[in-house]
């Protein structure tokens, strides 16, 4: 074995070699405006709407004009989406090219939704996919289908705001 004494400033410089300034200022453009755009957003009920989608939500990665975001809670990516069109039309105002938006829940990849706490991840990352059973087939449970998943108190007030306001288009 050829052990060769190499100092940790090379060790260091060759691991940072491929990130550049410009990139890390294209990023940190990227999230301040996120954050700004996302700040604008106000609602009736919640005129702190905009800064709970930002402590709730994070960009991940823009590639070929799709920002990736993650959230972490369905209810946040609802609400995202539904001011959709407000981001992308701030973000592209600010000079940052995007076409869409792409959300992911947090978690471990695609079983980011599996809560069982009787299963260990291991058990969980080795079931192989193809054993799913096709939805038709799935025996319907009246038991967890009445179950309400619980949601953050402020996601349960915008909820509440929009059935009141929008789906009966009734104004207060």
């Amino acid at each position: 074995m050829n052990e060769e004494v190499r100092p940790f400033s090379d060790i260091i410089n060759k691991a940072f070699d491929n990130i550049h300034v410009s990139d890390m200022n294209r990023a940190m453009t990227i999230y301040d405006t996120w954050n700004n755009v996302l700040q604008k957003i106000r609602s009736a009920r919640n005129p702190n709407e905009g800064r709970n989608l930002c402590e709730h939500s994070r960009i991940l990665d823009l590639k070929k004009d799709v920002l990736i975001i993650e959230v972490d809670h369905p209810g946040w990516m609802e609400l995202l989406q539904l001011h959709k069109r407000f981001i992308i039309k701030g973000l592209n105002y600010a000079g940052i090219k995007v076409k869409n938006l792409a959300f992911k829940l947090k978690g471990d990849g695609i079983y980011a939704g599996i809560n069982d706490s009787s299963a260990s991840k291991e058990e969980i990352k080795n079931t192989p996919v193809e054993t799913a059973k096709p939805i038709e087939n799935m025996p319907i449970d009246d038991k967890k289908t009445e179950e309400k998943i619980a949601l953050p108190p402020a996601l349960e007030a915008i909820f509440a705001d929009l059935k009141e306001n929008m789906l009966t288009n009734s104004k207060k």
